[in-house]
């Protein structure tokens, strides 16, 4: 909610003339969310630091206690601390996005998973080429970097507490929606999609005949 609310927010001063510039509106967009995490803990206690980071920790431990002899990562270092937890994040995201690696596990469930984390991989680099080209498509501006900062949040909660390969492949069907969107901006990933049937085609120019003109009497 406060990504969304920070893009509306950078859109309206966009419109009003006030945040034309990128940079204005990726400022609007971490003011806003860093009100929300500033009130957050006011508004209740279940918003508090210690509390999220504690709750991550005893998820995180949970999962790891129930998948011994599992398929599974772990943060051998993690500890319930901002600091921490922020540390991991990184690894937690990509994680998230490439795990299981093809051949930590052989049954059927997570080599399929390995080959769909190499298809992701490839999208991404696609995207990262295409960025670096300024191909990056025709998404708003404001709007491709709400979801970068969404996917991102998302990837290393994820990852954080969810280190058991089975659950975090069912777990990040929320994301991979969001995430797929994003790669698939670009205009090398748009030229695929058309060369294989799947992207939107330019309708060509319909006109309508003109009608005759009508005989003065």
């Amino acid at each position: 909610m406060g990504v969304l609310g920070g893009v509306a927010l950078g859109h309206w001063l966009e419109r009003q003339g006030w945040a034309r510039q990128r940079w204005a509106q990726v400022a609007v967009l971490a003011v806003v969310l860093g009100a929300g995490a500033w009130m957050a803990p006011k508004v209740s206690i279940a918003f508090s630091v210690n509390k999220f980071t504690n709750q991550v920790i005893r998820v995180y431990s949970h999962e790891v206690a129930h998948s011994a002899g599992k398929p599974h990562f772990e943060y051998p270092d993690l500890r319930p601390t901002l600091e921490s937890i922020a540390a991991h994040a990184p690894l937690a995201a990509a994680n998230a996005l490439t795990r299981p690696w093809l051949g930590e596990s052989w049954q059927p469930l997570f080599v399929a998973a390995g080959l769909e984390n190499i298809g992701l991989l490839a999208l991404f680099v696609l995207a990262i080429v295409a960025a670096v080209k300024g191909r990056l498509g025709h998404l708003p501006f404001g709007l491709g970097v709400g979801l970068v900062v969404f996917c991102l949040i998302l990837a290393a909660l994820i990852g954080l507490t969810t280190p058991n390969f089975g659950s975090l492949n069912r777990y990040r069907n929320e994301l991979l929606p969001f995430f797929l969107l994003l790669v698939l901006q670009n205009d090398y990933a748009g030229a695929a999609l058309r060369w294989v049937g799947l992207g939107a085609r330019r309708k060509p120019d319909v006109r309508l005949p003109e009608r005759p003109a009508r005989p003065v009497a």
